[in-house]
């Protein structure tokens, strides 16, 4: 049982009940609020090392944490510092509730003399309500499973080395990327980071292999693929979805197509003039083509022999349905298209 110290010395500022709400918006460097506090007398002249602690509230200080030692009778906390220790206290994990607590805040006082026993002040609190910070950068999620050392993503079922997802944006749940899988019977699952099985998610169905489109994360099995069929699929995670969580796999096989290939661009149905088929290649992970190009014409990439998906962009970087890539100089080009980095599409023309 712990026994908060009788105070033998006063903190003069906040007062105690002080209501802080912080703001992201606000720099994170700017001061959130400043304690001061009265001078602690030992009965003789000597240096005095105060210990500024906060604790949450109701703990009396078991486990302390210790934001200033020195000499001054002052401390500031930034904006950024106390979100930081105020979440750390108080943080649900859930956005969706607010994380308002109290901190409990001394002042214990030391001196250099052998045997001297530290001093305390008076406890002030503090009712501090935190923000969650936007995040800044897209999550990721990954699919691990059987799949991954046939396709050049390390041992099978080993997180580490899990083909990539990446979210739309940093506070969006869809989730895209491309996976290659070289046999159709391979399982997998789903998870939110890439360095243990914590927060699994697998499909709703009755045993591994099912591919429902559906997610859970408790009694799930392991995903199957659409018809267990072998392929390079796009592979879409909804975890905002409701009820549940969704996926979908769709295969796709790309090809290279415009007025600069030797077929030029397709007729609509394909098959009067259709798409040049890339190949797949698992060790470079890439979709590569050796073929002749003209000057003045222009390149896409597209999926399936539609126009459903396609890719195109300048400078290497590409997006869905973006702009024809010139050809400047004719020749015979080996063309990779890289699809490895989610929502980072990139091709290469090398002139051979």
């Amino acid at each position: 049982m712990f026994v908060t110290q009788p105070a033998e010395f006063s903190i003069l500022t906040p007062d105690n009940g002080t209501s802080i709400e912080l703001v992201e918006a606000t720099p994170q460097t700017n001061p959130a609020v400043t304690f001061t506090w009265e001078d602690v007398d030992y009965g003789t002249p000597t240096e005095v090392t105060y210990e500024v602690q906060f604790a949450k509230n109701g703990t009396d200080f078991a486990e302390p944490s210790v934001m200033q030692s020195s000499t001054a009778r002052s401390y500031t906390i930034t904006v950024g510092a106390l979100n930081t220790i105020a979440r750390n206290y108080f943080d649900d994990g859930d956005p969706a509730t607010e994380d308002t607590g109290t901190i409990d805040v001394r002042i214990k006082s030391t001196v250099g003399t052998t045997g001297a026993e530290p001093k305390y002040s008076n406890v002030v609190s503090i009712v501090v309500t935190p923000f969650i910070p936007v995040p800044t950068v897209a999550p990721k999620m990954y699919v691990v499973g059987g799949f991954q050392s046939a396709g050049n993503y390390g041992n099978d079922w080993t997180p580490a080395t899990g083909a990539p997802l990446e979210a739309a944006s940093p506070t969006s749940q869809n989730f895209e990327g491309y996976v290659y899988f070289a046999n159709g019977s391979a399982n997998y699952k789903f998870l939110p980071t890439n360095t243990g099985w914590d927060g699994d998610y697998g499909d709703t169905g009755p045993s591994n292999g099912s591919y429902s489109g559906t997610l859970e994360q408790t009694d799930e099995v392991d995903c199957g693929l659409p018809g267990a069929t072998a392929g390079f699929y796009r592979v879409k995670v909804n975890l905002g979805a409701t009820p549940s969580p969704t996926y979908e796999l769709t295969a796709e096989n790309w090809a290279i197509t415009g007025s600069a290939t030797p077929l030029g661009w397709p007729s609509a149905d394909n098959v009067t003039i259709p798409d040049t088929d890339m190949t797949y290649d698992p060790a470079l992970k890439v979709w590569t083509i050796d073929i002749n190009l003209t000057a003045g014409g222009a390149i896409k990439f597209r999926a399936n022999d539609a126009w459903t998906v396609n890719l195109g962009g300048a400078d290497g970087v590409m997006t869905y349905g973006g702009a024809d890539i010139p050809i400047t100089t004719s020749g015979n080009y080996t063309v990779h298209l890289d699809l490895s980095v989610p929502r980072q599409y990139t091709y290469t023309l090398e002139l051979n």
